[in-house]
């Protein structure tokens, strides 16, 4: 007894699964793939199997059967076997490899009619039928009633049982899964035995022994090409070894156990650093701030620097690609400077601001903090824009003082913007120096320019990397014209993507 064997694409399976029960129902015998490729190996050898025994081979043509790798395998091995080949169209066109072959439209999703089961058992002995039809005209096939199969050629679903159970202990699995296809063709109850169930042992146990086999695979792989660098590092200079070993970690990642890349690796290169004292250009100095000492300032000593940032000290930050680099810069400072285009300060090329010793002016937040970034890499130093507590502990000293030079307002001390100091433009930044400075001789601490301070005006903390809807901003400006501007505790607030002509940043250095 010979059974007909069905193709067709897993995205065609309530169909080809409708096709093969009605088929049964006829009384053939079917060979169907339930459970999909994904078997591997194991299950292409039932493959292999099911169709070299088939009578007769169907082919469910659809746009998906016709892509289909699998399909076009067993659709190939049957025409090299000679099978007699039923294509049933289901979805779009005839293929070409059966223009000449007579198929079924089922395109309406009906199954076959009485004379593809006519052909099909010209071909295929079906269950029950005492006569080999295939040898038959259709009027002697006529005379031959259905007799029943004698008891031993019927199928028994309990030694089908056994023989899986015999298959799967001895992890044969595609003899285990053709019992299976065998027990489920049979139309046979064998409960409690769950096919369903032991596909899917089946199936895990096929996909462990695949991922074992690969990762043994992998890890021979690895040792092959391993032993190839130590013979390499045998004979090859250093710079010959460490390229190979590149290459091979794009492979097998950081795998060296033998550590050849400890001779191999090229050795760095010592960076040489400039401290920020010599870096600078002047006027630029570092004025200590002592901690831990009265009612002001309880934080750890620092330094603060004397002035506030010129427009030649900022420039270097510019030349040295300060706008193309995003690492120095924050996530949020970054994106804010993509959008806006940013390629040096607000103002640069106004005359009426760029003096090498005048404050640097339109310097938002951001490009106040992405200049300290720099500096930092570049010198070594930690150096970030003064806390909120920083700056104004440098501006007012322990005594409480309302400006940084004393308790009395005096608009010749600062260049600001009361009457009848009426200033409408920045001045160098030594210009004050000796009127107006705080008590630990740091100058323009009032008037002149803002500076920006890292601290977030909301929440009072000093993350460079958050969210702040406001950073806070310090010690007045030339444009201001009420004193309460200038006093050493007014706290003023500005969003960190804009600056303005009258904003710029002084330095803060931790130890």
């Amino acid at each position: 007894m010979s059974h007909i064997f069905i193709s067709y694409s897993k995205k065609n399976k309530d169909y080809a699964n409708a096709l093969a029960e009605y088929l049964q129902a006829q009384g053939f015998n079917i060979w169907i793939d339930r459970i999909g490729i994904e078997y591997g190996v194991d299950w292409w050898d039932a493959i292999v199997e099911g169709l070299r025994e088939c009578g007769a081979f169907i082919v469910v043509m659809t746009p998906e059967s016709k892509a289909s790798d699998w399909v076009k395998r067993e659709v190939g091995l049957a025409l090299h076997w000679r099978k007699p080949v039923f294509p049933l169209l289901l979805n779009g066109d005839n293929w070409e490899l059966f223009v000449l072959t007579q198929f079924a439209d089922v395109s309406d999703g009906s199954l076959p009619d009485g004379d593809l089961i006519a052909r099909l058992g010209a071909h295929v002995t079906a269950r029950g039928k005492g006569v080999n039809k295939s040898n038959l005209t259709p009027e002697a096939q006529a005379a031959h009633p259905l007799t029943p199969a004698p008891p031993e050629a019927r199928f028994n679903v309990d030694v089908a049982i056994n023989e899986f159970g015999t298959a799967y202990r001895a992890r044969n699995w595609s003899e285990a899964l053709n019992s299976l296809g065998r027990i489920r063709a049979s139309g046979e109850d064998p409960s409690p035995f769950d096919p369903d169930v032991l596909e899917q042992r089946i199936q895990d146990a096929i996909e462990a022994e695949n991922r074992t086999r690969e990762q043994q695979a992998w890890l021979a792989e690895r040792e092959r090409h391993y032993n190839r660098l130590h013979t390499i590092a045998s004979y090859a200079d250093s710079e010959t070894v460490w390229k190979a070993l590149q290459k091979f970690w794009t492979v097998f990642p950081e795998y060296d156990p033998d550590d050849l890349a400890a001779d191999a690796r090229p050795k760095p290169v010592q960076r040489i650093l400039t401290p920020s004292s010599k870096l600078m250009p002047a006027p630029f100095a570092w004025i200590d701030i002592p901690g831990t000492i009265g009612k002001k300032w309880t934080g750890a000593p620092y330094q603060i620097s004397k002035y506030p940032v010129t427009n030649a000290q900022f420039k270097l930050f510019v030349d040295a690609g300060g706008y193309d680099e995003p690492r120095w810069w924050t996530e949020a400072g970054w994106g804010q400077r993509e959008k806006e285009k940013w390629t040096e300060p607000r103002y640069w090329r106004d005359k009426q601001w760029n003096g090498a010793e005048k404050p640097v002016v339109g310097v938002s937040w951001y490009e106040a903090v992405a200049f300290c970034l720099w500096l930092s890499e570049t010198t070594g130093e930690s150096i970030m824009l003064p806390t909120d507590e920083q700056w104004q502990y440098a501006a007012q000293g322990d005594d409480g003082r309302a400006y940084p030079w004393g308790n009395n307002w005096d608009c010749k001390k600062c260049n600001n913007s009361v009457k009848p100091c009426d200033s409408n433009v920045t001045t160098p930044v030594r210009q004050y120096e000796g009127k107006g400075d705080s008590p630990f001789k740091v100058v323009d601490m009032a008037g002149n320019v803002g500076e920006w301070c890292v601290t977030d005006y909301n929440h009072n903390t000093h993350d460079i990397n958050s969210h702040a809807e406001y950073r806070v901003l310090r010690g007045g400006s030339w444009s201001n014209n009420l004193t309460d501007l200038f006093r050493c505790d007014d706290r003023n607030r500005y969003t960190p993507h804009y600056g303005d002509y009258d904003g710029g940043c002084r330095l803060a250095l931790s130890y």
